[in-house]
């Protein structure tokens, strides 16, 4: 009976290199993948700004008088997606049609 620990399987040196390229690529995506998980949940200030369709002065207004939760470290400011969400959520207008429609 053959021992396991000693079964060699011989690959070509250029499949090699291809096997070792493939390898680097995938180790981009998932360092990638990670980073944009990471923004996916905090988002920087400007952006959020942004999205929220709002000026900076608003914005500025919104974070003082705290009716947004955000993070701050140093000088950078983050918001939660969730957080984000939340407020979005809270300000959600209903079309008058849709009210119709839950009655």
């Amino acid at each position: 009976m053959a021992d396991p620990q000693l079964n060699f399987t011989l690959i070509a040196t250029e499949e090699l290199e291809k096997l070792k390229t493939s390898l680097e690529e995938i180790k981009q995506l998932l360092k990638q993948k990670k980073e944009d998980d990471v923004l996916s949940c905090y988002i920087p200030s400007e952006k959020a700004r942004q999205i929220l369709g709002i000026s900076r002065k608003t914005w500025f207004n919104l974070r003082q008088a705290k009716l947004i939760s955000y993070i701050k470290v140093g000088k950078a400011i983050y918001i939660k997606r969730e957080d984000l969400d939340a407020y979005m959520d809270a300000h959600y207008v209903k079309s008058a049609d849709k009210i119709r429609k839950e009655k």
